[in-house]
């Protein structure tokens, strides 16, 4: 039996070149990429202060004999509330389930 499970949604990354680091603002942002499924704080090395951090997250599993699995994360920095710049995760790997037998 092959089940899938989805969790997030995943913003269209062409929309990322249309950001205007240091002048598009977070309505902008919302606007491009969608409502964030995560807000939080964080650093960057050139930042001395911490800035806001909005998440972009899409995650599936394909299981079955072989689990198929697809990470995409995308992180939006923000300092009051304008662009500084965004971090792209992207994976999709096979990985075996613990206690499955081929």
């Amino acid at each position: 039996c092959a089940m899938t499970l989805e969790y997030g949604r995943w913003p269209d990354p062409g929309q990322l070149v249309k950001l205007r680091l240091g002048h598009s603002d977070s309505e902008e942002i919302r606007r491009l990429l969608g409502e964030p499924t995560g807000k939080g704080e964080g650093r960057m090395p050139d930042f001395p202060d911490t800035a806001t951090v909005w998440s972009y997250e899409y995650q599936r599993v394909s299981a079955s004999t072989a689990s198929e699995v697809e990470i995409n994360l995308l992180m939006v920095f923000l300092k009051d509330g304008v662009y500084q710049g965004h971090f792209w995760f992207e994976a999709d790997d096979e990985a075996q389930l613990s206690g499955v037998t081929p």
